[in-house]
């Protein structure tokens, strides 16, 4: 688990509700404007990397919405989604 962001080390008891997700194509490289690919065969990339933001991803029982993101992640396309969880007590 990477601790170095400031909200993880906050509720570090509920780690297991964040996800560091990074995009990439299936060559595991950057998407972007460096890409080999032409720009229509990005377009299915780029409405995959847009719905995972807009509605987030579901791994499993637990559903993960987007959280941030910060220049050292956009360097390296990738952000944080989280999943809620409920205090009952």
């Amino acid at each position: 688990m990477e601790t170095s962001n400031r909200v993880i080390r906050y509720f570090h008891d509920k780690k297991d509700h964040f996800l560091r997700v990074q995009f990439v194509d299936e060559a595991l490289s950057k998407v972007g404007s460096s890409s080999s690919n032409s720009d229509t065969s990005n377009d299915a990339l780029y409405n995959g990397v847009y719905r995972a933001l807009r509605d987030g991803i579901t791994i499993g029982d637990r559903h993960y919405e987007f959280l941030a993101f910060s220049a050292s992640r956009l360097r390296d396309h990738s952000c944080w989604f989280f999943s809620l969880w409920l205090e009952i007590g």
